[in-house]
């Protein structure tokens, strides 16, 4: 399970701002106060308004509203005011337990299988995806989890067993979160036997009720066929209400597979829609990553797109400001490809330095061939020996060699040494 920082200091100074702000505590909100007209008072008052309601719809047995007030006391409720109170909310939550409700089930399956993902270090990628989705989804959630147990108000541990019933209790009634854990411990094998069958009609049921996370894993499942007959088809129908639902990796995989003809023909223009739109997404992840490449590498193929070297050079650029080696070697060839000015020129040489300097093997030859020509830079055979050199330190063992051997054999004894030189000395400064 995904470590987190602990919620609870926020928490009480929270609670204690609103005791100050005219709160009674922990249990009860005070009747008759005066408050001034400020925004702020306005929203405390209909707070405690609203938190007046609550507890005495729980009071009179209402689950729903014990879940909610348990939700609450555990700091992950919000328009209530702040009641951070870790013993009362379970207090509610045994309250509504009693009376089978939905919600509180599943947080019993959750207290349960507490820690269930770090028992398994060799989980199935497709559920060590998915267990990471879903707690990024529900951080309060599983926030409140571990607080409970922090707390120790949870004195029942970890029972994978009793996981499994609740989760069963919840999802037979259509709980889509119970039914995707369910899913993933039945696919892995988690207190129960591995069973894909059974695995496959809880992830159906959730990704039915339109649950991204299930519809992502029934994706991955038949796109790699494990636990299912492959069928990529299938596997663009789940891709499809995913990706249409925000998971970059349903939108990065789509892309993929309409622009390689699995499951469909070639796509390339629904390929292109599909890359970008993961591209496009404010984040590092991979994917996204992967994607912004792609979609520059299409820019310049004219390939689902017009070709239009300015959004290439966009995409590589951003890659290259930040770092990523093989999109500086690709800015630097599209702007050598693109050729509209002496600028152009100037700045193809800039990240061919770059990336060159940074081991980039194939930036370094085009360097050895530029200073062995004269293109651009002037004519320098110990240059030119050097980054050939390099980039056969770097990785290119055929062409760069037979480079250097050529250029070597119009060199002075001098010169190569200088050249052998600068070699060693650029090896020294990027060695550990």
């Amino acid at each position: 399970m995904i470590k987190r920082s602990r919620i609870h200091l926020l928490n009480i100074l929270l609670s204690a701002l609103l005791i100050v702000a005219g709160s009674s505590g922990p249990g009860r909100a005070q009747t008759g106060l005066e408050y001034s007209d400020s925004g702020y008072n306005k929203l405390l008052r209909e707070a405690l308004v609203r938190y007046a309601k609550l507890i005495k719809k729980a009071e009179s047995g209402n689950a729903s509203s014990q879940h909610t007030l348990g939700m609450v006391y555990g700091g992950a409720g919000s328009g209530y005011g702040m009641h951070y109170d870790i013993p009362e909310a379970m207090k509610w939550f045994k309250l509504a337990i009693e009376q089978d409700y939905v919600e509180t089930q599943y947080i019993f399956g959750l207290l349960y299988a507490k820690g269930r993902w770090d028992n398994k270090p060799d989980l199935p990628g497709i559920v060590g995806w998915l267990a990471k989705a879903e707690e990024n989804e529900e951080f309060e959630t599983y926030s409140l989890i571990d607080a409970l147990h922090e707390e120790g108000v949870w004195e029942n541990g970890q029972d994978i067993p009793k996981a499994l019933e609740w989760f069963g209790k919840a999802a037979e009634q259509n709980h889509v979160k119970a039914q995707l854990n369910l899913g993933a411990m039945h696919y892995a094998g988690i207190g129960t036997p591995q069973d894909y069958g059974e695995a496959l009609k809880w992830f159906k049921r959730a990704a039915e009720q339109n649950d991204r996370v299930a519809q992502a894993t029934l994706a991955f499942i038949y796109d790699n066929g494990d636990g299912a007959p492959q069928s990529h088809a299938e596997a663009i129908k789940w891709y499809i209400l995913a990706a249409e639902q925000g998971v970059i990796e349903a939108q990065y995989n789509l892309g993929y597979l309409y622009s390689n003809g699995l499951g469909t023909s070639i796509n390339d223009a629904g390929a292109f829609k599909w890359y970008k739109m993961a591209a496009e997404r404010d984040t590092e992840a991979r994917p996204a990553i992967i994607a912004r490449f792609i979609i520059a590498e299409m820019y310049v193929e004219g390939r689902g797109a017009d070709q239009d070297y300015g959004q290439a050079i966009k995409w590589y650029g951003d890659l290259a400001e930040n770092g990523y080696l093989e999109a500086a070697f690709k800015l630097a060839e599209t702007f050598e490809n693109r050729g509209e000015s002496s600028q152009d020129l100037e700045d193809a040489l800039k990240w061919y330095s770059i990336a060159a300097e940074n081991c980039h093997p194939k930036a370094a030859y085009q360097l050895g061939k530029r200073y062995t020509s004269g293109d651009a830079v002037p004519q320098n055979k110990v240059e030119a020996y050097k980054w050939y050199a390099i980039s056969v330190a770097c990785g290119d063992e055929d062409l760069s060699q037979k480079s250097k051997d050529a250029i070597s054999g119009g060199m002075t004894p001098e010169q190569v040494s200088e050249a052998e030189a600068l070699v060693a000395d650029w090896i020294t400064k990027h060695s550990g």
